[in-house]
Order: C-alpha cells, then sequence, then structure tokens
C-alpha cells in the first residue's frame, strides 16, 4: 500500500557541496519555490544534497521550478520517486471594485523645446500665489512635450486648474489628468496592493537570461509586429546583469494585449508580463537634504540660515560626499513649500539652494566581508529570515574593500536586521543603515573633515611590465610623476602595484579631490600601463641554444624607452617598451634572429649531410 504522505525530500545535483549553507539560503527563500528546512544533508558519495522540507507542499513545488546557484543549473528531484503532485498555482480572486480616489494629477502641454526642470514646476506649483499646496511628484513627457503634477490633496488639484497659469513666458491650459484603468501586475508572492490614482502601466517585462547578444533594435522590431499583438514601441531597457528586458509602449492597451503571453524570441520561449514600477517610499518627516551649499560655508552661517528658512533650530547637520550637500535634521516636521519659496527668495552667500525631502533608506552598508564572499552569498543571506532581512532589490559589491550595499524591496525589514549580530562565511559583519544622499561615507559633522581613501591595489599586471618600470628609471619616474599629480604613491609588490593616497587636510580641496580618488588613479595608471607593448617572439626549442647564443654576442642596444629579455624556459625573446619603440627593438633583434636561425639550419643541413 502507497504511503498517502507525500515526500518532502529533495535531491539536489549540481552544487559545489563546500557552499551548503548557501545552499540553505537558497531553498529556505520562499522566492524561489522554497520554505522551512527540517535538514539538510550533504552526500560526497551521490555527488548530492538532500533537503528535507518541513513541509511536504513545498517540496512538491521546488521540483517544478528552475534553479541556478552562482552560474550554476541545478537538478532538483524528489527523493523518493513516487509521481510529484502537480504544483498549484493560488487563483487570485478578482478584487472587488473600490470607489475610485480622487484626481490629484494635472497635466499641461508645455512643448519639447522646455528647458525648465522638475523643480522650477515643484516650486512654482506649490506656491500659494498659483492656488499650488504640496506636490507628491513631477513627471516630465519630453517626448510628448506635457508635463504631470501630482499633489497630496485632490483639493489643490481642482483650485489649480481654476487659475491662469505661466511659465517661462508661456501661457498654460492645464487641465484634470485621469488616467485609463490598467490591469495590476500580479505577484505570487504579494498581497493585492490597495488601488491608488496611477497612471496606466505601458510598460512589459521578461527574462531572457544573461547569455543574451539580442540588440534593442531586435526587441523593439519584435514587439512592433501586429503578429505579435504589438504597437509602437517608445523605449527598449536592457538589464544584463539580471536578465531582463523591458519594453515600454506608447499605447497602455498594446501594453495590456502583449503581457500575459508567451512569446518565442530568437529561439526562446518568453512569458512576458506587466512591469508594475515600484511605488516611492515614503519620507522621513523630520529631515530635509539641501544642496548647493558653497563650500566654505561656514557651519555657524549656515545654521543661522536653515533656522531663519524653516523657523527651527537644526538637530543634526551631516555634510555628504558631494559637494555643497548637507542633510539636516530637525526637531519637528519643517514646512517643505516654505523652506523652498525661502530658498528662492534668499540666497546663502550668493547660492541659491534647493531642498528635497528624503526617501527613507532602504539600504544597508555591509562591511569585513570574507574575501571569498560573493555577491549571490550576500544576497541570499539577507533574504534569509534567519538574518531578519526580506526580499533584496540588488547589491552592489566593492570587493576591493570587502564591503556592499544591500538594497531591499521593503524598507521597513532594515530595524529588524539591524538589532541581530550577522556573519557570512566565518566573518563577523559590521551592518549599518546606509543614506544614499550622503554617500559612501555615512556623512560627517564638521564640514572640513577628511578622510584619506584606501590603498588601490592592481592585481596581475604583466610581469614584464612591471620587470621594465622596475629597469627603466627614466619610464619609471615619468609613471611615478604621473601618478604624483593625481596625489598617488606607487610600491611594486610581485606583479601587483599597490597605490597609496598622499591627499591630507593641506592640499586644498583634499576633501573633494578624495571623492574621486580612487577612480582618478586607476584610469591615469591604467592609461600609462596601456601605452606599454610586450611583444613576443617563440623560436623551435632544437635552435634554441645557438640563436640565443648569437642574440647575446650581438650586444642589441636598447633604446630609450624599450628593453628585451631572453626567456630558454619559453624558446623565446621578449620585447617590451613604449609602442613605437619597442616595434622598432623588436625589428632590430627579428633582423639578428633570423640570420641565426638560418646559419642553425645550414650548419644541421650540412651535418645530416656529412653523416
Amino acid at each position: 500500500m502507497e504511503d498517502p504522505t507525500p515526500p518532502s525530500t529533495v535531491m539536489v545535483k549540481g552544487f559545489d557541496l563546500r557552499k551548503g549553507e548557501v545552499c540553505r539560503f537558497y531553498f529556505e527563500n520562499t522566492r524561489k519555490g522554497g520554505g522551512d528546512i527540517a535538514e539538510l544533508v550533504v552526500d560526497e558519495d551521490q555527488e548530492a544534497i538532500f533537503i528535507t522540507f518541513e513541509d511536504p507542499e513545498v517540496a512538491q513545488n521546488v521540483i517544478t521550478m528552475p534553479h541556478k546557484i552562482g552560474g550554476r543549473d541545478l537538478e532538483v528531484s524528489l527523493y523518493t520517486p513516487k509521481k510529484a503532485a502537480p504544483m498549484r498555482h493560488k487563483s487570485q480572486e478578482p478584487a472587488e471594485e473600490e470607489e475610485e480616489a480622487p484626481l490629484r494629477t494635472v497635466v499641461f502641454h508645455i512643448g519639447q523645446e522646455t528647458s525648465e526642470s522638475e523643480d522650477t514646476y515643484a516650486l512654482y506649483f506649490e506656491s500659494p500665489r498659483h492656488g499650488g499646496g504640496e506636490v507628491e511628484a513631477v513627471n516630465i513627457d519630453k517626448d510628448k512635450g506635457l508635463v504631470y503634477i501630482t499633489f497630496e490633496e485632490p483639493s489643490v488639484a481642482q483650485k489649480v486648474i481654476t487659475m491662469p497659469h505661466n511659465i517661462g513666458g508661456r501661457d498654460l491650459e492645464v487641465s484634470l489628468y485621469t488616467p485609463k484603468k490598467a490591469a495590476p501586475m500580479r505577484h505570487k508572492s504579494q498581497e493585492p496592493a490597495e488601488e491608488e490614482e496611477e497612471a496606466p502601466l505601458r510598460t512589459v517585462v521578461f527574462h531572457i537570461g544573461q547569455e543574451t547578444s539580442e540588440s534593442e533594435d531586435t526587441y523593439a522590431l519584435f514587439f512592433e509586429s501586429p503578429r505579435h499583438g504589438g504597437g509602437e514601441v517608445e523605449a527598449v531597457n536592457i538589464d544584463k546583469d539580471k536578465g531582463l528586458v523591458y519594453i515600454t509602449f506608447e499605447e497602455p492597451s498594446v501594453a495590456e494585449r502583449v503581457a500575459g503571453k508567451t512569446h518565442r524570441i530568437a529561439g526562446r520561449q518568453v512569458e512576458v508580463t506587466l512591469f508594475q514600477p515600484p511605488k516611492p517610499r515614503p519620507t522621513y518627516p523630520e529631515k530635509l537634504l539641501f544642496k548647493n551649499i558653497a563650500d566654505g560655508t561656514a557651519r555657524d552661517c549656515l545654521c543661522m540660515y536653515l533656522e531663519r528658512i524653516t523657523g527651527l533650530d537644526p538637530a543634526e547637520v551631516l555634510y555628504g560626499d558631494e559637494v555643497g550637500t548637507v542633510l539636516v535634521t530637525f526637531d519637528h516636521e519643517p514646512d517643505l513649500v516654505k523652506t523652498a519659496q525661502f530658498c528662492q527668495k534668499r540666497k546663502l552667500e550668493g547660492r541659491q539652494l534647493t531642498v528635497a525631502k528624503v526617501p527613507i533608506s532602504n539600504c544597508l552598508l555591509v562591511e569585513n566581508l570574507n574575501d571569498r564572499t560573493t555577491e549571490d552569498t550576500v544576497e541570499l543571506y539577507f533574504e534569509n529570515k534567519r538574518s531578519g532581512g526580506g526580499a533584496v532589490e540588488k547589491v552592489e559589491m566593492v570587493p576591493e574593500e570587502n564591503k556592499c550595499f544591500v538594497f531591499f524591496e521593503d524598507h521597513e525589514v532594515l530595524d529588524g536586521v539591524l538589532q541581530k549580530p550577522h556573519k557570512i562565511d566565518g566573518a563577523q559583519l559590521s551592518v549599518k543603515r546606509y543614506m544614499e544622499c550622503l554617500g559612501q561615507s555615512g556623512g560627517s559633522q564638521d564640514p572640513t573633515a577628511f578622510t584619506a581613501p584606501k590603498p588601490v591595489v592592481m592585481t596581475n599586471v604583466d610581469p614584464y611590465k612591471v620587470a621594465f618600470l622596475r629597469q627603466s628609471q627614466e619610464i619609471k619616474a615619468g609613471f611615478l610623476q604621473q601618478l604624483s599629480n593625481s596625489h598617488a604613491e606607487v610600491k611594486f609588490e610581485g606583479n601587483n602595484l599597490s597605490i597609496a593616497c598622499s591627499l591630507n587636510p593641506s592640499v586644498p580641496k583634499a576633501r573633494i579631490l578624495a571623492r574621486t580618488w580612487a577612480t582618478d588613479v586607476q584610469q591615469v595608471a591604467g592609461e600609462f600601463l596601456g601605452m606599454i607593448d610586450v611583444l613576443k617572439r617563440h623560436l623551435v626549442q632544437q635552435i634554441w641554444p645557438e640563436v640565443e647564443t648569437v642574440v647575446r654576442s650581438a650586444n642589441i642596444a636598447s633604446p630609450k624607452g624599450a628593453t628585451f629579455f631572453l626567456v630558454p624556459e619559453e624558446s623565446a625573446f621578449v620585447v617590451v617598451g613604449m609602442k613605437s619603440i619597442a616595434k622598432e627593438l623588436l625589428d632590430k633583434i627579428n633582423t639578428v634572429a633570423t640570420a641565426a636561425v638560418e646559419e642553425a639550419i645550414e650548419i644541421r643541413e650540412v651535418k645530416k649531410t656529412n653523416t
């Protein structure tokens, strides 16, 4: 009699058995079809990992899905040879119709030649003189010459449309924007969101894989074809890192028609769905971000100005990495509209400041990573409930500094993550909240604070180029001077170059230079090394001894800017030097070597004849 209990164990093949922890993170992730794991066993004899789930239905789900970790395709099957139950897709009940929200967006035609920025429109429509109020969003459609202004209160939108408006010398006809109703994209793992007044969805998305070689034109032509239900395509965006393609149509109806169908593109079947852009994150009520502050503005002067334009005492002032950027925290919520109006009227030391709300951070800065920790491991770890995290939007690795930035889809999970200790691949991690607006330093209370960048290590530099730089004092001096001009000092460590920063607080604009120092010195060093050629000529091993003797005895003079090495173990000589000079030296050696080769062959032929 067959056991009525469905199997709850799966067998996983094709995975690196040494990384069982990563495998656990992956299959505990509900987005991968996984769930709570009761037991994980690594069987080296069978070269497989056996995973027993607490819920048998999870095992049934897992085997119906494709799985890939670290670039490897996994083979996942039920451990007991029983017929697997088909994967059940929970059908979504149609949402009950809700009362339509009052309209909060107005639209007007400004023409395609407009030069006004989003800030200009926001400040204009936040002015009470124009009947305005708190603006939630400004969207400019340059192709159609339209501007959409979304207010926080519907009453403001109603008031604005009754008044005359003139921006940039143009009279505007402002009307309420009534979007067409679009079917929301359904995610299995998400509950239906409450309906809001939104622009109709015009973008579809599908997964094509990271190895795709198709161009944007290929996708545009495919989805403009009536045979595929397509229409006029406005834009094509390819995210190669995630293997996703986004197609934006001019008409929402085309996107709706294309979505929900399977299409065959370049020999691959792809499932196309409507793309629902993520909702904007809420903002910190008590924080404002100011920009365009002069680098020499004293902190006391700035604080007095902030107090004047907001009517509040700044509780904290943090200077960001970007010049002129300051994040200010107040004891109470400041009035953004009034503050923006004051910034327009009153300059600070000749600068007109801009001000904006700050989205609540959804990012963590993770430091002290193990050298062997990969992006996949970090993502799986922080999506695992044991870390206190949730769905990860993206991970940005900074391997040279053993750190990364982890962006979550839901900002609310950050508090839970920060309350726990974290360890990956044996390394105890430092985890803290990251404010994107402040930059990688996290901000400083001192406008003159200076932190020297960490050294840059260029690994696996061509050993012949390193040997040439060591040997040629003139070229080496030029290399060192180029780096010195970029406030850098270099040390030769084997085939690696360790470049240290020589900036200090006494250097004018040291804080500004430090922000791009690492990128700048890598570019300078890379360009200089790129001007050095390494040219090789390999010879037949049997005649190498004779040729080597001739070349050595020829006393070929190396010109300034080039040299050569004889490499017996490779039966070759190598010319290294600045591009045109290296070629000239190679030609000289080739002349001597060719004559030596011909002579060696002739001698061998004579010996054969005599024997």
